[in-house]
C-alpha cells in the first residue's frame, strides 16, 4: 500500500454522545491498532547535548545514561544494589547524580592497553 492509499483508507468511528447527535469521526488503521493493543514502546526523553550537561551542577537518570553509555535499568539496579555512581534522594521517586561525581567515575575505569602489550 503506497502513502496515498494509506491516508485514503479510514476507518469511521462512531462517538456517542449525550445532548448531541451521533457523530462520524474518521480514523487512520494504524491509529486504531495502536490504541487497541498495549505497546511496549519506550519513550524517549529529550536530553540536551553533552557540553550542555556538564555545565549543569547535578543530572538526572536519564542525563548519567545519555553521558555514560550506561542503560537507565543499570542505574537502577546499581541503585538498588547500592554500587556504581553515588547519588542523591530528593524526594521518593527523584533521584540526582552530582556531575563531578559522574565524571569521576568514568574516569576512574581506563583501560590500558600498555599492560596487556608486554
Amino acid at each position: 500500500m503506497n502513502q496515498d492509499n494509506k491516508s485514503a483508507v479510514l476507518e469511521k468511528k462512531s462517538i456517542g454522545k449525550k445532548d448531541e447527535e451521533d457523530a462520524t469521526v474518521a480514523i487512520a488503521p494504524e491509529v486504531v491498532a495502536a490504541v487497541g493493543k498495549k505497546s511496549n514502546r519506550k519513550i524517549r526523553v529529550e536530553v540536551a547535548t553533552a557540553n550542555e550537561l556538564l555545565k549543569k551542577p547535578f543530572l538526572n537518570e536519564f542525563e548519567v545514561s545519555e553521558i555514560t553509555g550506561r542503560a537507565v535499568s543499570t542505574l537502577r539496579n546499581d541503585r538498588f544494589l547500592r554500587r556504581g555512581i553515588p547519588y542523591l534522594k530528593i524526594s521518593k521517586r527523584s533521584i540526582r547524580y552530582r556531575t563531578p561525581e559522574v565524571m569521576n567515575f568514568m574516569e576512574a575505569r581506563p583501560i590500558n592497553f600498555d599492560a596487556v602489550a608486554k
